[in-house]
């Protein structure tokens, strides 16, 4: 049990996941490993990588995180702040692949309990009885199983009026 434990763990943080994982305190710290680590990133989400890098540099020299006179200066706290910062100027549109390359790590997911979830709802909803049902029906009844606490919220009335 032990050794099938390790195993997947050893599977779930390789090498290749932990070092995506690292270099998203180089781009949030703009730093000299600034370009390397925003390079190794695009390639991973398949992005043009030197566009990237000068849409990336152009943001974050941009006095987006301008302080009063006297203060020290101070980038970004983390990457949600940082892509809030470039939504709220308008950036997200001007630096399209930087902001896509933030948002492909905001959404990486750390573990993969939700997928594994999605598969649970999977087999609760599609039984052998059910097994002719089509793709599309069985994707919108997964939804609702897993989205249930939004759905209960809902008031069923006022929509079906």
């Amino acid at each position: 049990m032990l050794d099938t434990f390790i195993v997947s763990l050893k599977f779930r943080f390789n090498s290749e996941c932990t070092s995506v994982f690292k270099l998203i305190s180089f781009v949030v710290q703009f730093g000299d490993s600034f370009d390397d680590a925003v390079r190794q990133l695009a390639a991973v989400v398949q992005l043009n990588t030197d566009v990237c890098v000068a849409e990336g540099r152009v943001v974050m020299t941009n006095k987006c995180y301008a302080v009063p006179e006297g203060a020290i200066q101070s980038g970004p706290s983390s990457l949600q702040s940082l892509t809030s910062k470039i939504v709220t100027l308008g950036h997200s549109v001007a630096y399209k692949n930087f902001y896509a390359l933030l948002v492909f790590l905001l959404t990486l997911p750390v573990t993969s309990a939700s997928c594994e979830r999605a598969h649970s709802k999977v087999d609760l909803v599609k039984s052998a009885v059910r097994a002719s049902m089509g793709s599309e029906r069985l994707e919108h009844l997964v939804l609702i199983s897993s989205e249930k606490s939004a759905l209960d919220s809902v008031n069923v009335s006022a929509v079906v009026n």
